[in-house]
């Protein structure tokens, strides 16, 4: 069973993610320090996500981190077996942008792929998808997808292109090491 990381920034949706894209999940999580309590979240997660799904015959486990920096040494970690990334930005955020390439950079140090999802898209304010791309510096050829994870609008479509992508990529590995 293929192992998909999702990551990104504090308060971006991934515990929510992780929910509407699973057969079944679990979240370890506590509630929001008064350091943290300038966001409309009473709970933030302080181990990982679990969530396994089984979708038009992928069967995959998700694992999504904390999005606090004092989590960052778990990533290497998890993308060492990983298959591939969702980065989750909240789209209202752009400030957090840096911080979400911050941890992208960690697990892209193992060649994974990747793409983003530009959560939150049903909040007022929030950046369409090519805007997301050009705030965060992404090249043509990133995926960035649009989703609203609360009500799972999109988070399928997310898995799907990044199940796609990672399929392309092994196909064109083995056709390299075949030569």
């Amino acid at each position: 069973i293929p192992k998909i990381l999702i990551t990104g920034p504090f308060s971006s949706g991934k515990t929510s993610f992780v929910k509407a894209l699973s057969t079944h999940s679990i979240s370890v999580e506590r509630r929001i320090s008064e350091q943290e309590q300038h966001t409309e979240k009473t709970s933030t997660t302080v181990a990982l996500d679990y969530g396994h799904i089984d979708r038009d015959g992928i069967t995959a486990d998700i694992f999504g981190t904390p999005g606090q920096a004092r989590f960052d040494p778990i990533l290497p970690q998890l993308s060492g077996s990983s298959m591939g990334v969702l980065l989750i930005v909240d789209s209202t955020k752009p400030e957090t942008f840096r911080r979400g390439l911050a941890m992208l950079g960690q697990t892209r140090k193992m060649g994974l792929p990747f793409i983003v999802v530009a959560n939150k898209q049903d909040k007022p304010g929030a950046l369409r998808p090519e805007q997301v791309a050009e705030e965060m510096g992404l090249g043509k050829d990133v995926p960035v997808l649009p989703c609203t994870a609360l009500s799972g609008e999109g988070a399928g479509e997310a898995f799907k292109t990044l199940v796609d992508i990672v399929l392309a990529k092994k196909k064109t590995g083995n056709k390299k090491t075949e030569k």
